[in-house]
């Protein structure tokens, strides 16, 4: 056997490239203190922070306390919006949480990235309805669990 990153690990060919990516994802688990390393999250405005029914707009409550909760925990917060940067400004001012966000954007038309979302191991789409009561670290467990 050879020692790698602090695991010891056999690699016979390239079959073993899921125990490759375990052994990277725990290494960086060993090495990655959870409470230095902010949590980077985009959040949606429509149907995410805010529903609007006619010209009523209804806040979503339990997504708006997550979004304060997960700022608190120090995460890096951006808030996007199909509609663009400044109706992502202007929901978040209305719903008095702009201060959680570092900034504001339009919500990307594409994306060129060498691996697609459902396929990276670092970052995880959460739907409104699956956020319960997770807090920054359940999320990276999650996400170094490579689950």
């Amino acid at each position: 056997m050879r020692k790698t990153s602090g695991l010891d690990c056999v690699f016979a060919d390239a079959a073993d490239s899921k125990i490759a990516e375990v052994a990277i994802l725990m290494t960086l688990h060993r090495t990655m203190n959870l409470n230095n390393t902010p949590l980077i999250v985009y959040v949606d405005v429509d149907n995410t922070l805010v529903r609007s029914v006619g010209a009523k707009r209804i806040p979503i409550k339990p997504v708006i306390d997550h979004v304060r909760q997960l700022y608190r925990e120090g995460g890096k917060l951006y808030c996007r919006s199909s509609a663009g940067a400044d109706y992502a400004r202007s929901a978040a001012e209305e719903l008095e949480i702009a201060g959680c966000f570092l900034d504001f954007l339009p919500k990307p038309n594409i994306l060129i990235d060498d691996q697609r979302l459902d396929e990276s191991r670092l970052c995880r789409e959460i739907h409104p309805l699956g956020i319960s009561s997770r807090k920054a670290d359940d999320y990276w467990k999650e996400i170094l669990s490579g689950k």
